[in-house]
């Protein structure tokens, strides 16, 4: 009789196998957020992650790169027995909620999946209620732990350094060290909000902070609290409604101008009591962002830093209350010339599409490490059609029409508060604007909106907040504006090309550019 195991051979190379695993599809958000995940399906109410920093090796690198990520949490912990639940918490493919529908987990590949991609090595501590420590480690580096498998946890108290981590009698720790695969530019552009190199950033994670209070919003409004580095993670809503444990509670609230369901059919492979409708539903909200974020053409309020408006120029999607995307929807259409073409407007607008997992693949894209999740294209239609007229309200008449508003109002501000700055040079600007132009000139450039205000603010850089917006506004205003200016140099005029505007500024330094001279020349 032939054994079953005769002339087989192991299905993959170790070594190989898990090399490949590495290069998967995890970034350093959607990596720490697999840790987050297992937090709250833990139930727990405190979650902290901390990274620690070394300098580069790179000696003309002046900022910091990893060496360490934690993430400890007061949930209720994982028995340290033979094959339990910490036994198998590094090993691949192993979940305790697998294919479960009733939470953010699904697949099981992802805490150490997501570690390995950048790190070698895996620590869990882990303690039950009324029970003792427990620690188990998974090591890339280890041959053993590559060869001959995950060894046994071992009873082991949680090291001082991490006891505020985690609650006073249960809770979680995990730790990834050793970061072999992060090069330095990659991770400062993804965690140094404000610019600035470590260690004059003022907020070094400030983006982590961020992904985790948008991505976990409804965690947070249901009182889990986070923490990044010691600091508070305050919720962040995209749809500017929601001002529960903000950072900005007094601003304005956004305007809801649609909240609806999608009833949608649910997998057909799903066939389970529950479902037995063989319906669930997407729920869609649409916004218009607050006027008083909007005041400034093209750009918004100069006070408003903080509230990620520039990024706002797509859709949030959230499974199971856990944000999984938060981008433009490609080819959100109803056909090739009916399509939303996202634009430098989409900002104005925000919208909100929450299902729950039984959408998993009928209505929704299915990844296993939560991160662009799609709509698929039979609902992409469906989406389409029940947002796009808000949309187009919204970036053709809703804020076109209240720049109109707030230009004008500067324009009256102007007149009163600085009753020479918009009539100086009425006269040559009245003959400039009454000059006839193309109306459709022949290889026009395509204007980039963000060039054109980078030049408007420097042109007013030298100026006070209140006086640089109405230049630009008057800028913004007219095809022809005449400003005086001052600057070293013998340069007496220089003119500057923006939007279809025409800036004239004379160097009142220079020695036609005394007064009497300017007065004769603008009559």
């Amino acid at each position: 009789m032939i054994m079953a195991s005769e002339g087989r051979i192991p299905a993959f190379e170790d070594e190989h196998a898990f090399e490949s695993m590495r290069d998967n599809a995890f970034d350093l958000y959607g990596a720490i957020g697999e840790l987050i995940d297992n937090s709250i399906q833990a139930d727990a109410k405190k979650i902290y992650v901390t990274v620690e920093d070394v300098p580069s090796e790179n000696k003309r690198v002046k900022y910091k790169i990893i060496s360490k990520i934690v993430c400890g949490d007061d949930g209720y912990g994982m028995d340290g027995d033979d094959k339990g639940v910490l036994h198998n918490s590094v090993r691949f493919g192993y979940s305790s909620r697998y294919n479960d529908r009733k939470g953010i987990g699904r697949y099981g590949v992802g805490m150490t999946q997501a570690g390995i991609k950048f790190a070698t090595n895996v620590e869990v501590y882990s303690k039950k209620s009324g029970k003792d420590w427990h620690y188990i480690n998974f090591n890339l580096m280890n041959r053993d732990d590559i060869h001959f498998g995950i060894a046994l946890p071992i009873q082991k108290d949680l090291p001082q350094e991490y006891i505020n981590l985690t609650g006073k009698d249960h809770g979680t720790v995990v730790i990834w060290s050793n970061f072999d695969k992060i090069n330095d530019h990659d991770l400062h552009s993804t965690t140094h909000q404000d610019g600035f190199e470590a260690p004059f950033s003022l907020d070094p994670y400030g983006n982590l902070n961020h992904f985790i209070g948008r991505t976990y919003r409804k965690s947070i409004w249901q009182g889990v609290k986070f923490s990044v580095n010691g600091k508070e993670v305050f919720s962040f809503d995209p749809l500017y409604l929601n001002k529960k444990y903000n950072q900005f509670p007094d601003d304005d609230l956004a305007v809801k101008v649609f909240e609806d369901d999608i009833d949608w059919p649910i997998d057909p492979k799903l066939d389970t009591d529950e479902f037995a409708n063989r319906m669930s539903k997407a729920h869609v909200i649409v916004t218009y962002l607050p006027k008083q974020y909007r005041k400034i053409r093209n750009r918004g309020g100069n006070d408003f830093k903080g509230r990620y408006i520039d990024e706002n120029e797509g859709v949030s999607i959230l499974r199971y209350s856990r944000e999984v995307f938060y981008d433009h929807i490609p080819y959100l259409q109803e056909n090739r010339n009916q399509k939303i073409g996202w634009e430098f407007k989409d900002r104005w607008w925000s919208c909100e599409i929450s299902f729950n997992p039984e959408l998993d693949g009928s209505g929704f894209s299915i990844n296993n490490i939560k991160r662009k999740i799609e709509p698929t294209k039979e609902l992409k239609v469906t989406l389409f059609r029940t947002i796009v007229e808000f949309r187009r309200r919204c970036i053709d008449e809703e804020v076109p029409n209240y720049w109109k508003e707030v230009e004008a109002a500067h324009s009256k501000q102007e007149e009163e508060k600085h009753p020479d700055l918009p009539q100086k040079h009425a006269l040559v600007e009245k003959i400039a604007k009454e000059v006839k132009i193309p109306e459709k000139p022949i290889d026009q450039i395509p204007i980039n909106l963000q060039v054109e205000e980078q030049k408007l603010e420097y042109i007013t850089h030298h100026l006070g907040e209140i006086e640089g917006a109405q230049w630009r506004a008057k800028f913004k205003s007219q095809p022809f504006t005449v400003m005086d200016d001052r600057w070293p140099g013998k340069e007496f005029i220089q003119i500057t090309y923006s939007g279809g505007q025409s800036i004239l500024q004379y160097n009142s330094n220079h020695i036609f550019g005394s007064v009497e001279i300017l007065n004769k020349i603008s009559g």
